[in-house]
């Protein structure tokens, strides 16, 4: 009721008031320009009176700008009128002449009739602070908000450069200006500005940039433990990214830190036709029951070139033996290029980018044993399609260690479960669960040699444990690491079929909490990652 009541005083104020101030279009008479009306409410939900208003058209420059903006002081209701503007878009710019506040009501779409702007609100303004770079330190150069009079002339010496009051919006863009040419550039586009704080602009050669918050409460991934060299699976489609701002494929892709440190990334999948994305990133720290902690992704940059790096993100001196994607290739992500020789698996779409489809007599195999580590952590993705007599061989380094699926012995008592053999004997951990048919499934074994614990887990749950108090034997098994089909060199037996994905070994025994947010991540319903939802190419008001 507020809101019609402030339309319709302003509505009498058009029909007993002649407009005095400037007219937008510098022009004056023509009886096809329109009219704009509008109110401003104060925090209080009170009307905003003695409030400067300037009708500017949207993509006006306030260095280079020739027309006249047209201006009007709200009166005591808050409303504000500007008649005999022309066709066009405009902006309406608001500053309260007493206690500052402001605001900038945006895409205002003036044919030759009335129109009524939105109800908006003048709010404590904020700020920004953009990294100068090289690029940016020209002579006679300036940075602006295009549709507003904001504007700063940039000092060649400083680092910095600083606008101020800046109304709490949303920015379609901030861009860069020479004032000895016609020519701009975005320095980034949809920028959040929040009342009375201060938005940093870095790597201002990238135009676009979000927040990926990393959701660890009990409305995310449920995770309350700290976890440490994380590497955190993003995921693109059209509904949360635009392909055509990057670079065909995803060069100019970015993440940073909080505190805007560059953070290494892998991009495993860029299908900019299908729009779909998958990248790992590694995060230091991943901090428990936690959900305003984030991270930056940066893109739209034509002049960056590819720094994605698979032994940036999988790191061996942080525990990683071998990482196989089963995209494209069998080729390990490491640095320790413990790569595989695919025999007859096909490539299909998988949980994360592509997998490895398995008919029941192919697989891919490994030279060698990955470095026969002592303390283990081996997992992979799994979709058994078809039950095998025996079970269905996940992974298996040359039987020592091993992942299988449904496995029937004594009793059909085991279902998936891992293996290990110590001690001239083979030692199995159950889940007593048999999952053919049912999709994806997160399998994940841990031997610790200093405790001597082995840990078991399917879906980020664990399932069994034990303390087998011998040390894994790699002798008197197979020699080779294998997907797919059982590992021992002399044994035909095992075979999987179905689809296989994300195949790693770890030479460390990984935390519950960092297997449960692996799964979390992951799965097809990722619980983790939470994009920033105000960029989502919405209305900047």
């Amino acid at each position: 009721m507020r809101r019609l009541f402030y339309y319709s005083i302003a509505l009498i104020f058009l029909l007993l008031l002649e407009c005095s101030q400037n007219i937008a279009s510098g022009g004056g008479g023509e009886t096809t320009n329109g009219m704009v009306i509008g109110t401003l409410l104060t925090q209080n939900n009170e009307p905003a009176s003695q409030t400067r208003v300037i009708l500017i058209p949207d993509t006006s420059n306030p260095v280079t700008a020739g027309t006249v903006n047209a201006e009007d002081t709200t009166d005591i209701n808050g409303n504000y009128l500007f008649s005999n503007v022309k066709p066009g878009t405009y902006n309406v710019q608001a500053l309260h002449l007493v206690n500052r506040t402001s605001t900038l009501v945006m895409g205002i779409q003036v044919n030759d009739d009335t129109v009524t702007a939105p109800l908006d609100t003048v709010r404590d303004p904020g700020s920004v602070k953009i990294t100068l770079t090289a690029s940016l330190k020209v002579p006679n150069s300036y940075i602006y908000i295009p549709g507003t009079t904001l504007y700063t002339m940039i000092d060649t010496l400083d680092s910095v450069a600083i606008l101020d009051s800046v109304p709490a919006v949303i920015l379609p863009s901030v861009n860069h200006g020479v004032t000895t040419s016609p020519q701009h550039s975005i320095i980034r586009y949809r920028l959040p500005v929040k009342s009375k704080e201060t938005v940093l602009v870095v790597m201002p050669s990238w135009q676009h940039s979000r927040r990926i918050y990393l959701n660890t409460s009990p409305s995310g991934a449920g995770v309350s433990e700290n976890v440490y060299n994380f590497p955190v699976l993003i995921r693109l489609t059209s509904a949360n990214f635009n392909f055509t701002e990057a670079k065909l494929q995803g060069e100019d892709i970015r993440f940073t830190k909080e505190d805007n440190t560059l953070l290494s990334h892998e991009t495993e999948q860029w299908d900019p036709v299908a729009q779909k994305a998958a990248i790992w990133v590694k995060v230091d720290t991943v901090y428990g029951n936690s959900s305003d902690r984030f991270i930056v992704m940066y893109w739209a940059n034509g002049n960056a070139s590819d720094i994605s790096s698979s032994t940036g993100v999988f790191d061996t001196t942080q525990g990683c033996a071998a990482v196989w994607h089963l995209n494209s290739n069998c080729l390990d992500a490491t640095g320790n290029e413990h790569n595989g020789t695919n025999h007859g698996a096909a490539d299909t779409a998988g949980i994360i980018g592509f997998s490895k489809k398995f008919s029941g007599n192919d697989s891919i195999s490994i030279p060698g044993l990955c470095g026969t580590p002592s303390s283990i952590t081996l997992s992979a993705w799994a979709r058994l399609e078809q039950p095998a007599d025996s079970g269905a061989e996940v992974v298996s380094i040359g039987n020592a260690v091993l992942l299988r699926m449904d496995d029937t012995r004594f009793n059909n008592t085991f279902g998936t479960m891992a293996s290990f053999h110590a001690n001239n004997t083979h030692y199995d951990f159950c889940c007593g669960q048999y999952h053919a048919k049912t999709g994806w499934h997160h399998l994940v074994f841990t031997i610790n040699s200093n405790t001597f614990e082995q840990k078991f887990y399917v879906d980020g749950v664990l399932h069994d444990s034990g303390t087998v108090a011998f040390p894994v034997d790699y002798t008197g098994v197979g020699q080779n690491t294998v997907i797919g089909v059982h590992g021992h060199d002399k044994v035909n037996v095992y075979d999987f079929t179905g689809l296989i994905d994300e195949v790693r070994f770890y030479s460390i025994p990984h935390s519950a909490a960092y297997i449960k947010l692996c799964y979390m991540n992951q799965k097809e319903n990722d619980a983790l990652i939470q994009f920033e939802q105000s960029l989502l190419w919405d209305n900047p008001n």
